[in-house]
């Protein structure tokens, strides 16, 4: 997004540049968002069978991982401002970007629970 308003302003980007700015943002990130976002995904992921023992024992674990790991990106994201005083996702401070925000722990909360499904017995063991 940033890029994108570089551009429209009239700012030469080449290629490699929006690859390079790519790279460096992934790489900064995964520092400190990156740890935030993995401790609450593990936490969220480790207290969906406790609450389907205890509060939802009708509903699947499957769902309760896909909206534990939607819920906790937007707890992250709106728990940000007031602790770090910063929203560090640009793209989260717009609607849009915050909503894809939260698509994105829903897509690692399916992806969690498939491969929990699939390969958990395993690991457990």
């Amino acid at each position: 997004m940033v890029l994108i308003a570089l551009a429209q302003i009239g700012a030469d980007l080449t290629i490699a540049n929006v690859l390079y700015h790519f790279a460096l943002d992934w790489w900064g990130m995964l520092s400190s968002y990156g740890v935030i976002i993995a401790v609450a995904l593990a936490l969220a992921f480790l207290c969906v069978p406790v609450s389907k023992k205890f509060l939802f024992q009708r509903t699947s674990t499957t769902f309760l991982r896909i909206f534990a790991g939607g819920a906790v990106m937007a707890l992250v994201l709106i728990a940000m401002q007031p602790i770090l005083g910063v929203t560090l996702i640009a793209g989260a401070r717009t609607p849009i970007g915050f909503i894809l925000q939260i698509n994105a722990g829903i897509m690692g909360g399916w992806l969690f629970a498939y491969l929990y499904s699939k390969y958990g017995r395993i690991v457990i063991r």
